[in-house]
């Protein structure tokens, strides 16, 4: 548990007043390198995701050859991550509870996918199957692992993995023409684009449950050619890109349970537009190129509609978002030498806020972002006495907040919000 990560809140929960005092923020946002001790050639230096307290990325070692390294926050220990097949390298691409996956490169210069367990130190491969020139993974969720392959045709099929029974399921719009590309999983669904005749990208999403197609397209594109380029998937939202009429690219959401769409540029974008990269929760996580065309990362707050910039001190040349998981992002930066480093951005959490609800009660919000986790105690002294809180905790998708209502309290109440 990071405590550095947390605000607190102080609830002088008494019958006749009620006051509120918000603790400054404990720690500011701060950027580290993270660049295996291995990596000795100044690039090629990355870190892709973050799932918990690991980091994956990966390093040039002194042969110019790709590795991949694991890094464990708390005790700031790599360990590095070499698929016995990788030969010619081996390039980790993103993390989710015990499972590393990325690609490694054999002795034909074939690039394949795989997955790390990283309980059992494991590797599983996924090698071509006839008539496919290689494959690659895409991300995980649960049981089901995502990714794609090339076939004879040089056209793109996704693919569908169940880890606990190792069997395949191709994923091929029955629309697509020209190919089939997946960029996302979220519980039941796979998010993806499929190239219809006319070289146009439509969005898709695949039902696990049913083994159903369902097209969406972003209703306001104007730059037809481009179409609907889907990026990633979090619970009830997608994210992706489409183009104006000035070929300036924007970022949508696409609302799964009311098929509405909103739309997003960041207002530094002046170069060309953004990418978004992908969503986790209540972020988007993306990057543009600024007015001195130097690339920037960006997160911009669904529930706000509110951008923060990402801009590694360090990196004069560039900062590039991979990965996010709670108040952490990694990505790259480039410094002043051209050199390629990873890093790890502890966000700032979300503030606390409190409001009378009418008579006695208090409600207690902020906003659902991350994976923080609430926390009371009667008296913050006590650093036993922190325990998770008791109070139902309310979602409200359509602001973006969570909330708790104190009814009629007595006493003294601390909060603070922590990132597990």
């Amino acid at each position: 548990m990071h405590i550095a990560f947390q605000r607190l809140l102080l609830l002088q929960l008494l019958t006749a007043s009620i006051y509120g005092i918000l603790a400054g923020r404990l720690s500011a946002q701060i950027y580290t390198a993270i660049d295996d001790p291995l990596g000795v050639n100044g690039w090629g230096n990355y870190a892709a995701g973050i799932s918990g307290d690991y980091v994956v990325g990966g390093y040039i070692d002194t042969n110019n050859v790709s590795n991949g390294f694991l890094y464990n926050i708390s005790i700031g220990l790599y360990t590095t991550l070499d698929d016995p097949l990788g030969v010619k390298g081996t390039s980790p691409i993103g993390i989710s509870g015990n499972y590393v996956f990325g690609s490694y490169t054999d002795t034909n210069n074939v690039s394949n996918g795989f997955l790390y367990n990283i309980s059992t130190g494991l590797y599983t491969n996924f090698l071509d199957p006839p008539g496919v020139n290689r494959t690659f993974l895409i991300g995980i969720s649960g049981n089901y692992a995502v990714g794609g392959h090339v076939n004879t045709n040089s056209y793109d099929n996704g693919f569908l993995y169940n880890i606990s029974t190792g069997l395949y399921t191709i994923l091929d719009d029955p629309l697509a023409v020209n190919g089939t590309l997946v960029s996302g999983i979220s519980g039941n669904y796979v998010v993806g684009g499929y190239i219809d005749a006319n070289y146009v990208e439509h969005g898709f999403l695949y039902s696990i449950s049913t083994g159903m197609y369902s097209t969406f397209d972003y209703p306001f594109v104007v730059k037809n050619e481009y179409g609907t380029q889907p990026s990633g998937i979090s619970g009830d939202y997608v994210v992706g890109d489409y183009y104006d009429t000035n070929t300036v690219k924007h970022g949508f959401l696409y609302n799964i349970s009311t098929g509405s769409y909103t739309n997003f540029l960041d207002p530094l974008a002046v170069n060309g537009g953004s990418s978004e990269d992908g969503i986790l929760g209540g972020y988007v996580m993306g990057d543009y190129y600024n007015a001195s065309n130097v690339d920037n990362g960006f997160l911009y707050n669904i529930g706000t509609g509110t951008f923060t910039t990402l801009d590694d001190p360090l990196g004069v040349n560039g900062t590039t978002p991979y990965g996010i998981s709670g108040g952490y992002v990694v990505g790259l930066y480039i410094d002043a030498n051209n050199a390629e480093h990873g890093f790890l951005y502890n966000a700032a959490p979300p503030s606390l806020t409190i409001m009378q609800a009418g008579g006695n009660s208090v409600i207690v919000s902020w906003a659902n972002i991350g994976s923080y986790a609430l926390q009371q105690n009667r008296n913050p002294a006590l650093s036993a006495g922190w325990v998770t809180s008791g109070f139902t905790i309310n979602t409200n998708s359509a602001t973006g907040t969570n909330s708790i209502t104190i009814s009629s309290p007595t006493g003294d109440l601390f909060f603070r919000l922590v990132n597990p």
